[in-house]
């Protein structure tokens, strides 16, 4: 070999053309057409951090089992991948995209506000709150 001295990716983009990128630590690596996957010699991982901004509901009924959305970024494609928790129930996730997870509200039995958290891998975000009426 050959040695470079300048290297650019074209990554994945979202809708918005934000780089798609999963929360965690990521290790580059290049694929060169037609050569294949290639490491980056000496190339340290990315942290990609879980970003959650808001929801698209914060109260509803105590009953639960309706449609709510968690907007940030860093979450996987793969619905199975991320966990929502809410009034210490999981929530059954329906949905994910790396900019946003549709999920049905789980039911709680008391009305008060309720801490909202998302897990990705190791990584979890606990800012959210979501408020139950009666």
């Amino acid at each position: 070999g050959s040695t470079l001295s300048a290297l650019t990716c074209n990554l994945t983009t979202n809708a918005d053309g934000t780089p798609l990128l999963v929360a965690g630590s990521v290790t580059p690596v290049v694929y060169s057409n037609p050569i294949g996957i290639a490491g980056l010699d000496g190339a340290s991982p990315i942290a990609v951090p879980l970003v959650v901004t808001h929801l698209t509901r914060v109260n509803g009924g105590n009953n639960g089992g309706y449609y709510n959305y968690i907007v940030g970024s860093g979450f996987p494609n793969d619905k199975s991948k991320v966990t929502v928790t809410v009034c210490s129930a999981n929530a059954t996730i329906v949905s994910s995209t790396n900019q946003q997870i549709k999920f049905y509200q789980p039911a709680c039995p008391t009305t008060d506000a309720q801490t909202v958290t998302v897990q990705v891998g190791s990584l979890s975000d606990s800012s959210l709150t979501f408020t139950y009426d009666s």
